[in-house]
């Protein structure tokens, strides 16, 4: 899939990754979704602080 790494949905629902959270408005949302494209879908994950955050994980 390039030179990016893609966050694929685990079985173990302890499984985890690093990563960094982005702030985005509704407007800049739907800017990612057009560039995500159809390869990843959009999925709600609860982070280890507790708050949920949105994710791009390979379709």
């Amino acid at each position: 899939m390039g030179r990016y790494l893609v966050i694929e949905k685990a079985i173990n629902k302890e499984s985890k990754i690093e990563g960094i959270v982005y702030e985005l408005q509704d407007n800049e949302f739907l800017k990612v979704d057009l560039y995500e494209g159809e390869a990843y879908k959009k999925i709600k994950v609860v982070l280890k602080s507790g708050k949920s955050a949105w994710v791009y994980v390979k379709a």
